[in-house]
């Protein structure tokens, strides 16, 4: 048996588990409704500007198609799911300025499927489809998932299998199926295979263990933890035994857990001034309110509290981590949405709205934070993508690039194992040797260009200038970007 919340009076009724959603009026409009939201998610997709993350996750990719091994031969601090699977990719879309582009219609995808997925959760947790339309309809209106979404970033498939992983923690806990424990868990893994603050699932579940047993004096049931488990541990045993074998293990570790842990208590991330959560207010009252009211009223073992206890747990981790940028939201939002949509659909009825109020309420919702991106497109990616084939066709494929601003250089090699590393280079290089040791002396870039003589570099810092070797360079057409003349 399964219990049931009422959205409108808050009351509980045990159904079984073979009941299906309510039958409700018509959903035209929430279908109407997501439809045009999609298509402007697509749009912002094909038009926005690429972020230099999308460039460095790219070339990393680049560099393992070309059998290069991560964290060994080159400097990255996050997970390598993701550019296996873009290796993969990259020689179905060949090498172009617009395979950043083709990438970002994938993770497009992606984001279609993350929808996807929270409108099953709200679906199998609330029995209304009233409630998974609205779900689906407030996670596509965030500034979070508006911006991020889209990006080519391994934060976007690790939302799709941390929603995954917890419809199918639900499903366990209500089916006792060991299967679906066990998919959670493969989930789960596969989540945190794309990136490691994927762990803060791990920690939500352990959470709710404990919430479950206070408040109901019962545990998570031992053998979905047990299968559950399984399936974790086999995906876990996977990834690392391919990182033992390819001898890339102990500068993962330095990578990705101490050098990550450093730079997690000395830089706090926080969202800028500009980002728009402000126009998301609504959301995060709905999600937050909704979220104390389920917790408040001690429905220890119902689903949705479920799905709450787990998105405040893996919010506060981020919280405490003071990782709080657009796209570290990811990982918590869709199961925020099916809250915050039980909430509003709780309002809705409590007010006995009619259809055409309701759309009119959610079409206020989602209509700042949309406008709002759209707004916020001040260029087009056409110039990175011209930029991109230019230095393609000007230099060979061995000929190495200076290109610390992560703007053009998607397949060239780097003049050094911190090759793309962000502007900032003496507080990363200085972190991580605070990590492996004087395993490199340092990062010399007026050394390394004098020697290496890169055909292109990006004057981001001035460096040509203050390394003495302008008159080596001219500028090309494109901001930023220098050419060799020797």
């Amino acid at each position: 048996m399964s219990t049931h919340v009422d959205v409108s009076t808050g009351s509980t009724a045990s159904v079984s588990r073979t009941t299906r959603p309510l039958p409700e009026d018509g959903h035209r409009w929430e279908v109407a409704a997501l439809a045009g939201l999609a298509v402007c998610l697509l749009g912002i997709a094909l038009i926005k500007p690429f972020r230099p993350d999308e460039i460095e996750h790219v070339h990393a990719a680049w560099r393992v198609a070309n059998g290069r091994v991560p964290y060994l031969d080159f400097f990255e601090h996050h997970h390598p799911l993701l550019w296996y699977m873009l290796a993969g990719l990259l020689r179905l879309v060949g090498e172009s300025g617009a395979t950043v582009l083709i990438f970002r219609l994938i993770f497009y995808l992606l984001a279609l499927a993350t929808l996807g997925v929270t409108w099953g959760l709200a679906l199998r947790v609330t029995r209304s489809r009233s409630v998974a339309w609205l779900s689906a309809l407030l996670l596509v209106s965030t500034t979070s998932f508006l911006e991020a979404s889209i990006m080519v970033r391994p934060d976007v498939p690790m939302m799709l299998f941390v929603a995954l992983s917890v419809l199918f923690f639900v499903r366990a806990i209500e089916g006792r199926r060991r299967v679906d424990a066990v998919v959670s868990g493969v989930a789960a893994g596969v989540a945190i295979a794309f990136l490691q603050k994927a762990v803060f699932l791990l920690i939500a579940f352990a959470a709710l263990a404990a919430v479950r047993r206070v408040r109901s004096g019962r545990w998570v049931p031992g053998a979905t933890v047990a299968w559950f488990g399984a399936g974790l541990g086999v995906t876990m045993v996977a990834a690392g035994g391919y990182l033992a074998a390819i001898g890339a293990m102990r500068d993962y570790f330095w990578t990705n857990w101490l050098f990550n842990v450093m730079v997690t208590a000395e830089l706090p991330r926080f969202p800028t001034t500009g980002s728009g959560l402000v126009v998301n207010a609504p959301f995060w009252c709905l999600a937050c309110g909704g979220a104390g009211v389920l917790l408040w009223r001690q429905w220890a073992e119902d689903a949705l509290t479920t799905v709450a206890v787990i998105a405040c747990a893996i919010l506060g981790c981020l919280i405490v981590t003071r990782a709080l940028r657009l796209h570290y939201l990811l990982q918590s939002l869709p199961l925020l949405a099916v809250v915050a949509a039980w909430a509003l659909h709780g309002v809705f009825e409590r007010l006995a709205l009619a259809s055409r109020q309701r759309f009119a309420a959610v079409f206020l919702l989602a209509l700042a934070p949309v406008v709002g991106r759209v707004l916020s497109i001040k260029s087009t990616n056409w110039p990175q993508q011209a930029a991109i084939d230019y230095v393609l066709t000007h230099s060979g494929p061995h000929d190495p690039m200076h290109d610390p601003a992560l703007q053009f250089n998607l397949f060239r090699p780097d003049l050094h194992y911190f090759g793309d590393l962000p502007t900032d280079q003496r507080r990363v290089v200085g972190w991580y040797r605070r990590v492996a040791g004087a395993r490199f002396a340092g990062y010399d870039a007026c050394a390394l260009i004098d020697v290496k003589r890169p055909r292109f570099v990006s004057d981001a810092e001035g460096q040509l200038e203050t390394c003495g070797l302008s008159r080596r360079y001219r500028k090309t057409l494109f901001a930023g970007l220098y050419e060799r003349l020797d």
